[in-house]
């Protein structure tokens, strides 16, 4: 994605990116890793995802804080 995309998103998304990015990139290149690792690490994702689902209904900034989860889930899909 290009820089562009995140103009006018909140600073703690590039925050919590630019964190869980390099050790996922890390685990993804090591030849240590296992296939179960990457399926426990989708099925929490997932479990993650339905949470967010669930909880894009509620007011205020909270859910406008899971709506723009649910957005930026929508990448995994």
């Amino acid at each position: 994605m290009h820089c562009s995309y995140w103009r006018g998103r909140s600073s703690w998304n590039l925050d919590l990116l630019t964190a869980l990015l390099p050790p996922v990139s890390l685990m993804l290149q090591s030849k240590y890793e296992t296939y179960n690792k990457c399926v426990e690490c989708y099925n929490h994702m997932m479990s993650i995802r339905a949470f967010l689902l669930k909880r894009q209904t509620v007011q205020g900034k909270m859910g406008t804080v899971y709506r723009e989860l649910v957005i930026l889930m929508q990448a995994f899909e």
